[in-house]
């Protein structure tokens, strides 16, 4: 036996010890489970991903610390209704590298998309999945498919909208529009650059979608393309900064260790993410409701002022005197949810911080403002206008350390109420 399967072994031992009554409990409720149910039980694949199995086939090297959490999401996971306080509470420091095979399941639950209650998942995420595949078929496919001539009426010129020509022509400039962004989303990592592994959900409709884009493979950022433009198809207005959202939530469901969750990655994107804009609607500057976004924008950068006023006036003066706005970096910060401030792998992690705030996500993005300031104020207290804004609007250069932010968010947290 080589020395990477006997650590292996003593890991997935000492998860079975640290949990040993909860581990004979479930098997000794397996052992009076009648032949009919336990068919029921294997048709539902979704119910594996909260079982010990899967957490022990997705280890590689496990510290204690992990452990502890691994079995602690396991006895959270196996209750008839998950705690979403517990565990909202167990992940709320970040997941750790060790434990990432946790993220895929805790962040759908987290941010409302699968229910407490297990048994809704299989037709949830089924029920999604055929609604995704048949928008996706109704505004991109069938447009492709489309071989019907134009009314004798219409003409390239017509701008009327049940003009076909028109229509054909504003589907083309949204997908432009969008795909101008997406291909610029995070270029220097690689990521969204890359060929997509996933099987395709419109395997019949592929050689058609490359044809039409004339390119014989699809990126990571055609993914988000997609998803972007149904999305702006069903919501009416695309902005950019969406695609930077967009992003974090594919990359952390596509890179998850079940393959069932990576199946579902597009899919349950689009749905994360619809609800994820729901949480923060204000946050973007949309044309029909500009004035009511700027307004929220701005009251949050008044609300992080005020704080630092109160409790740091020597860093609120100096700020004054150098005459730094705090609209020039505090409105990317908030409007893309901190996803251009830090690498991949740090936004990933301050992303299971955020969502773990079960009551006012947007609230809380004060506190990572704050945070932020709060590491970056000897700095900002040495510098004149042109070095204090190249630090606020260049975090990804600082050198901060994001499990710090998290510490600190925490901190002012309990220590303020941004009301």
């Amino acid at each position: 036996m080589d020395q990477k399967k006997k650590k292996k072994e003593k890991i997935g031992k000492k998860i079975i010890e640290t949990i040993f009554p909860f581990m004979s409990n479930q098997k000794a409720n397996q052992q009076i489970i009648g032949p009919e149910e336990q068919i029921v039980k294997k048709v539902d694949p979704y119910m594996d991903l909260c079982q010990f199995e899967y957490i022990y086939s997705s280890m590689k090297s496990v510290s204690e610390g992990s452990i502890q959490i691994f079995s602690e999401w396991l006895k959270i996971m196996q209750a008839d209704l998950i705690d979403l306080n517990k565990l909202s509470q167990l992940m709320i420091n970040g997941i750790n590298d060790e434990c990432k095979a946790l993220r895929g399941v805790t962040w759908r639950i987290l941010l409302g998309y699968l229910t407490p209650s297990k048994k809704q998942w299989i037709n949830r995420l089924e029920t999604n999945k055929k609604n995704y595949i048949a928008l996706v078929d109704e505004h991109i496919l069938k447009t492709l498919r489309n071989t019907k001539q134009p009314a004798q009426n219409d003409h390239p010129l017509n701008r009327s909208k049940d003009s076909s020509y028109n229509n054909r022509f504003e589907d083309f400039n949204l997908w432009q529009t969008i795909e101008n962004d997406t291909k610029r989303t995070r270029q220097k990592e690689g990521f969204f650059h890359i060929e997509n592994q996933e099987t395709s959900l419109f395997e019949d409709d592929q050689v058609a979608i490359l044809k039409q884009k004339k390119i014989e493979i699809e990126y990571n950022y055609d993914v988000l393309t997609r998803i972007l433009f149904i999305y702006t198809k069903l919501n009416g207005q695309y902005i950019q900064g969406m695609n930077e959202l967009v992003a974090i939530l594919y990359y952390s469901f596509v890179n998850d260790d079940s393959i069932l969750l990576r199946s579902q990655a597009e899919v349950d994107t689009f749905f994360c993410f619809t609800i994820l804009l729901s949480q923060f609607r204000y946050n973007f500057f949309s044309k029909d409701e500009a004035s009511i976004c700027n307004g929220f924008i701005q009251n949050k950068i008044r609300i992080v002022q005020e704080i630092i006023k109160k409790h740091d006036f020597r860093l609120y003066d100096h700020m004054l005197k150098i005459k730094i706005d705090p609209k020039l970096f505090m409105s990317k910060w908030f409007m893309t949810v901190f996803t251009k401030e830090f690498k991949l792998y740090d936004t990933v992690i301050l992303w299971d911080h955020i969502l773990c705030e079960l009551d006012d996500k947007n609230e809380l993005l004060n506190y990572v403002a704050l945070a932020i300031i709060h590491w970056l104020r000897e700095d900002l207290l040495k510098g004149e206008f042109g070095e204090v804004i190249t630090i606020l609007q260049n975090l990804e250069n600082q050198k901060l350390k994001i499990i710090q932010i998290i510490e600190t968010c925490l901190m002012y947290k309990k220590q303020f109420k941004l009301k």
